[in-house]
């Protein structure tokens, strides 16, 4: 759930992941906003971009690779 999803953030790491936030390119942005901050299911994201819920998937895997890498 969203609740969940956000709820996952210690806050002792908060300021080293805005800087990695920060780092990843407008596209990773824009997804990591819809899915855990506005909620939205990466169904209904992959039905936005028009491509399939398992890239979306993989994009969001890659995302917070990047984002455990940079914090």
């Amino acid at each position: 759930s969203r609740r969940q999803r956000q709820m996952c953030i210690r806050d002792r790491d908060t300021p080293e992941l805005i800087q990695a936030i920060k780092m990843l390119s407008d596209n990773d942005k824009e997804l990591l906003t819809l899915y855990f901050f506005d909620g939205y299911s990466q169904s209904e994201i992959a039905e936005f971009y028009g491509i399939s819920q398992k890239n979306i998937s993989k994009k969001i895997s890659r995302i917070k690779k990047n984002l455990r890498k940079g914090v």
